[in-house]
């Protein structure tokens, strides 16, 4: 086990134990507490969910014990069990209290139905029973005592087909609908109307546009009929489980563990079957990929989905045997259980149903229910989350309680600052938003604080700005008139050595043909305009304005910085003259750093603009950052070009030419650096062998 997982362990009980939960043997709970922060890393956390109760057919009071149970339903006060080995499906309030055995299946001409094996069962507000007998490849509709409609393969529905109709899973809405999820098909749900007749198919998956698929798409334009036919076709991937909310959106999941179809997918659909979730923005089960234990066998599987009253979305990984709870906005707010053979662990979690708070899992193998509860940390978690929503005066001291017992969690941040902007503290929600790491919120709040700033101080502003202009208009009239050349000389003030690289950005050309017949190029200038791009660099890392900045200070690398920028510089000046000398460039190793370095100084110059602009502009503004960015490398690279076209005396073409002959001389640098370093340290490795073998005789 890994020493977070350790620490994590250790945290988790201590906030138990000192918020008054007991940690007894009846409520300790063998599974790590933790939550996922806004870089998708695991954090120690109080657990939010322990168990409170399992129940076998023994505890339910079954003569005939629970044999491969599958699926279950909780509707008008009571829990439906499919118990699919024994063929027989179980009525039982919550508690499982009184039970209820229905086993045996006719119709009214006395026909007998088999149920055993099938996968899934839903029960109508009518108290219809649906049963998805997998085996049949059925349908059958349960009321009244006996088997009312039997719904078989629609066969208008795949033509063309043999696919069998093994149904798995089923579920119903409010007008009376059917929707049957079959494993065989991914083409969507099946949609049934009241009088089980096939009306259309629901939700499909979409296929991602991936790199292999364009490829494959491209690729099948030049093939025959025949050779298309033998190309493995990429379809969507069909759904594995699915819930209706009270609004009537049904929420679906996937399980296919390829990165093409986006394994773990969960969709939020609305009644044309259109995902409403941004997938882009949320992202769902263990997202951390930890190399210690993780592996392509522990890839997030959801199996199934339960939404309950207050939108609160359930899914059973099957991957991990986990079960991870979310807000109706994607927000992790508990992990619990586990695959094995404690108490509060699975074998095979086959569905999830959640009654109130609680959440009630069936285990197939183990052939049990069992229930967890939120704990003391969990409960008030749900709370204020609850009462953030609603706007009550109570959200703050909750939140503030949480993060007490908590101050891992970004939840208690996020909280306190979302009722802060609710109240209009701007100011104090925008530090609270950064605590959390929610950079979207922070910008809209910095919004809102930045209008009020400006209108309290308006004249200020205006002053400061005139005075900015007048600064820069005269600025600029003096430069104009340092560009024209002296009378009786051949060049102007600003082609002297000490401000050339100034003349070089507005006449890269003649400028840099100058440095064929005058000495003016500096090596102290060129030595520190590529200090100050490694300057620039370390600046935006951590300067950056925090709608933009989603960087760590912890993350900052000297190494990768000092080699994108000097490193980078270096090994340009150098593949640069090594290919211009194989193909009689007309430039030297001084004018070719000189051109490299002065070619900088536009690209510095609008960094410099774009970072402190950063801090004043919202992530709806963020085009203009783009924009500088834009003209900063743009101006380099058209100045970095005019200037080796001119000390190389190239044509256009030859220039671009040995540009990109450059770039493969850098990669091939790079290359035999790392064969040497590898060399090295095989030589090193080989020498030390030899000692150690040496010393051994």
């Amino acid at each position: 086990m890994k020493m977070k997982h350790l620490v994590a362990a250790a945290m988790a009980t201590l906030c138990l134990v000192s918020n008054g939960v007991n940690a007894s043997a009846d409520t300790f709970s063998p599974y790590l507490g933790y939550e996922i922060n806004d870089y998708d890393e695991s954090v120690a956390a109080p657990i939010s969910h322990t168990i409170s109760g399992s129940y076998t057919g023994d505890k339910m009071g079954l003569n005939t014990p629970l044999l491969n149970p599958q699926d279950m339903c909780f509707i008008n006060g009571q829990l439906y069990i499919l118990d699919s080995g024994n063929g027989r499906i179980l009525v039982t309030t919550p508690e499982f209290e009184k039970t209820e055995i229905i086993e045996n299946f006719t119709d009214k001409d006395g026909n007998e139905f088999s149920i055993v094996d099938a996968k899934g069962i839903t029960v109508d507000k009518n108290g219809s029973i649906f049963i998805a007998d997998t085996v049949g490849c059925r349908i059958l509709k349960y009321s009244d005592g006996h088997i009312s409609m039997v719904i078989e393969r629609p066969d208008d529905a795949l033509i063309n087909s043999d696919t069998p109709f093994n149904v798995s899973k089923l579920l119903t809405d409010t007008d009376g609908r059917l929707y049957a999820l079959v494993e065989s098909v991914n083409m969507g749900a099946f949609v049934f109307d009241k009088n089980g007749v096939f009306q259309s198919f629901y939700g499909s998956n979409n296929i991602v546009q991936t790199a292999e698929v364009i490829a494959n798409y491209i690729r099948k334009q030049f093939l025959t009929a025949e050779q298309r036919e033998g190309m493995m076709s990429i379809t969507p991937v069909a759904f594995t489980g699915f819930d209706i909310d009270e609004n009537g959106f049904i929420y679906t999941v996937t399980a296919d563990g390829s990165e093409d179809a986006k394994s773990g997918v969960v969709r939020w659909l609305n009644y044309k079957g259109s995902d409403i979730l941004d997938l882009d923005e949320l992202s769902f089960g263990d997202v951390e990929k930890d190399g210690a234990y993780w592996s392509e066998s522990l890839h997030t599987q959801f199996s199934d989905v339960d939404v309950d009253p207050e939108g609160y979305i359930n899914l059973i990984d099957t991957g991990r045997g986990k079960v991870f709870q979310y807000t109706i906005d994607g927000k992790l707010t508990s992990v619990f259980g586990g695959y094995g053979n404690q108490q509060g662990t699975f074998s095979v979690p086959a569905a999830v149903e959640s009654i109130g708070e609680d959440v009630y899992i069936l285990d197939s193998e183990k052939a049990a229910v069992f229930v967890f509860s939120p704990t003391m940390y969990g409960s008030k978690l749900r709370e204020a989350i609850e009462k953030t929503e609603e706007n009550s005066p109570e959200a703050m001291k909750l939140w503030q309680e949480l993060l007490a017992l908590n101050t891992n969690s970004t939840y208690p941040y996020y909280g306190i600052a979302t009722v802060h902007d609710a109240n209009g503290e701007y100011k104090e929600a925008m530090e609270y938003f950064k605590l959390a790491g929610a950079h979207t919120e922070y910008s809209k709040a910095f919004r809102e604080y930045r209008k009020t700033a400006v209108r309290e101080n308006l004249l200020w502003i205006l002053l400061g700005a005139g005075a900015v202009r007048a600064a820069v208009t005269v600025t600029l009239k003096l430069l104009s008139k340092r560009f024209i050349a002296v009378n009786g000389t051949a060049f102007s003030p600003m082609e002297s050595k000490y401000t050339f690289p100034l003349y070089t950005m507005r006449h890269p050309v003649d400028g840099f043909e100058q440095l064929k017949g005058r000495n003016i190029h500096s090596y102290i200038y060129i030595a520190l305009l590529v200090i100050i791009w490694f300057v620039i660099k370390s600046w935006e890392f951590f300067g950056m304005g925090y709608p933009f900045n989603y960087n760590r200070a912890q993350d900052y690398n000297f190494l990768i910085t000092f080699i994108s920028t000097i490193g980078f510089f270096v090994f340009f000046v150098v593949a640069n003259w090594a290919v211009c000398t194989l193909f009689s460039g007309k430039g030297t190793l001084r004018e070719i750093a000189t051109v490299t370095a002065y070619s900088l100084l536009p690209m510095h110059i609008c960094s410099c603009i774009r970072i402190l602009l950063s801090n004043v502009l919202t992530q709806e503004e963020s085009a203009f950052l783009g924009v500088i960015l834009f003209i900063g490398i743009a101006w380099t690279v058209i100045e970095l070009f005019a200037g080796l076209y001119a000390i190389h005396q190239y044509s256009v073409g030859g220039t671009i030419g040995s540009i990109f002959a450059t770039l493969i001389g850098m990669f091939v640098i790079c290359f035999l650096i790392v064969m040497f370093y590898s060399l090295i340290q095989q030589t090193v490795g080989f020498a030390q062998s030899l000692l150690e073998e040496l010393s051994m005789r």
